[in-house]
């Protein structure tokens, strides 16, 4: 049976895919709250995933999942695994704001600095930066809405080392830690991620809402 949240205003294709699943007796699970990506599930567990009108011919739905950072943790938290708690900020929602939108304000209130900010689609670490206060946030938001349509905005995890997968003609291989990966070439590559306003002075206080 799908699982179904007031459909009515949801994308065609999600629509479409609920009814043949109340058919089949195949499972729905919803992205988002318009429908525009999901997974469907057999009863004997097996997932295809979808995103927008991109399916799971050769993986193609999954693959659009994982590239979007904001899918790929909402499933994986769906299926009970540990994710940073994050908040996804739309680049034409910032404007000419002079602070982050009151979701994001919440969220850096709530969970503390430092945080990330990162854009939603993309690879290697790229504009990826550690922000530690308000105004640190704000700029850092509006200089990558310049270059990415989706931003992520996500906790600081800390911990011991971290671990970077990588693939290479159907092989893949994990190095020992996080900060020393490789290129597309095969040579080592350095971090790309960027500091800004972590550690250092400034306002910690959050702005007024206008």
């Amino acid at each position: 049976m799908a699982e179904t949240k007031q459909s009515g205003n949801r994308s065609v294709v999600f629509q479409l895919l609920e009814q043949h699943c109340a058919r089949t007796g195949y499972r729905l699970h919803v992205g988002d709250s318009h429908g525009h990506a999901g997974l469907v599930e057999s009863p004997d567990g097996r997932r295809w995933f979808f995103k927008g009108t991109h399916f799971d011919l050769n993986t193609l739905g999954a693959s659009e999942i994982a590239d979007d950072k904001a899918y790929a943790a909402h499933f994986l938290e769906e299926s009970g695994i540990a994710v940073p708690a994050s908040r996804l900020v739309f680049s034409s929602e910032l404007g000419n704001r002079n602070h982050p939108p009151a979701n994001v304000l919440d969220f850096a209130e709530t969970g503390g600095f430092p945080l990330f900010v990162k854009p939603n689609v993309g690879q290697e670490g790229a504009d990826v930066i550690r922000v530690g206060t308000y105004p640190g946030l704000t700029q850092t938001l509006h200089m990558l809405a310049k270059r990415h349509a989706q931003l992520l905005v996500q906790e600081e995890i800390r911990g011991g080392a971290s671990f970077v997968s990588s693939f290479w003609t159907g092989r893949s291989f994990v190095p020992s830690n996080g900060t020393r990966r490789m290129s597309r070439g095969g040579r080592k590559a350095h971090p790309r991620g960027a500091d800004c306003g972590a550690g250092q002075g400034g306002p910690l206080r959050r702005p007024h809402r206008m």
